[in-house]
């Protein structure tokens, strides 16, 4: 599998996440020109964070740049062994000090695709990690994978239980802070209600009061009105309760004839209307 456009800092995550977890190894290839590039941190770092049991090879391309002669073919006769060991061990140094990785000089394959050199040694290395004869390597190329993903799977377990707990804190928080505004609101109305109870008191205190007075004073005028009993019994005073009682008959009976006269008219002239409207 290749992994075309790795050195784009927006696509590493993806391609480690999604990508290198499927492989059985992996080959990181740098060119003796260029070996480390600020594109191959990230991707490094993503690497060993998440996929540090993937069994790697970090390999040298272009070792032609190794020649002593640079006009004769790449061989072991015509390879700087001291000048590659020099590159080799600085070029371990720079990675260690970007990523925290388990590498050795003797770690890197160096070969020669142009000119055939060291591809029979790169091949008897993946054939060492990747054949599925061995049965040895069948358990290690799936232990990584089951690693891989445990992790995953217990990072997103601490992710959601954190988020969750960071929910349920600030719910807890409204909670509380609600509860107290409860608890003063609560006390604000008690101590509104007490006032207004105790005003309503002193305000009902004063209407009775007032009320129990106008009912004793009209008591007393009652009392210094009404006739006493001494005089109830007169001649005088009986024939006057007489008098008045025929007069308030009579008045009574003046009003009744009228308002059946007015009753009776008022009815004469609703027929009328009435058989004026139909016969129309």
């Amino acid at each position: 599998m290749d992994t075309p456009g790795s050195g784009d800092p927006s696509t590493f995550e993806e391609i480690v996440r999604d990508s290198l977890p499927l492989c059985d190894l992996l080959v990181y290839c740098m060119a003796a020109t260029h070996p480390l590039t600020n594109a191959d941190i990230p991707l490094l770092k993503e690497k060993e964070k998440h996929l540090a049991n993937i069994p790697t090879l970090f390999l040298i391309t272009r070792g032609n740049e190794f020649k002593i002669n640079t006009l004769e073919l790449l061989n072991e006769s015509n390879f700087d062994s001291d000048k590659y060991t020099n590159f080799a061990s600085e070029l371990v140094a720079r990675i260690k000090q970007v990523v925290e990785i388990e590498l050795e000089y003797d770690d890197f394959i160096l070969i020669d695709n142009h000119e055939k050199y060291r591809i029979a040694d790169l091949k008897e290395k993946i054939d060492f990690y990747c054949n599925p004869e061995n049965y040895g390597n069948i358990l290690r190329l799936h232990d990584h994978k089951i690693d891989y993903f445990t992790k995953t799977l217990k990072l997103i377990k601490e992710y959601f239980i954190g988020l969750i707990t960071v929910k349920i804190e600030t719910i807890e928080k409204y909670f509380s802070q609600a509860k107290l505004k409860l608890q003063e609101y609560e006390k604000n109305t008690l101590i509104g209600t007490d006032k207004m109870v105790n005003s309503w008191r002193t305000i009902d205190d004063k209407i009775k009061q007032i009320l129990e007075g106008s009912v004793l004073a009209n008591n007393n005028i009652y009392k210094a009105l009404s006739t006493p009993s001494e005089f109830s019994n007169l001649k005088c005073n009986k024939e006057w309760h007489t008098d008045i009682s025929k007069t308030d008959k009579i008045s009574n009976k003046y009003k009744t004839d009228a308002y059946k006269m007015q009753m009776k008219s008022s009815l004469i002239d609703l027929r009328g209307k009435i058989q004026k409207k139909y016969l129309s």
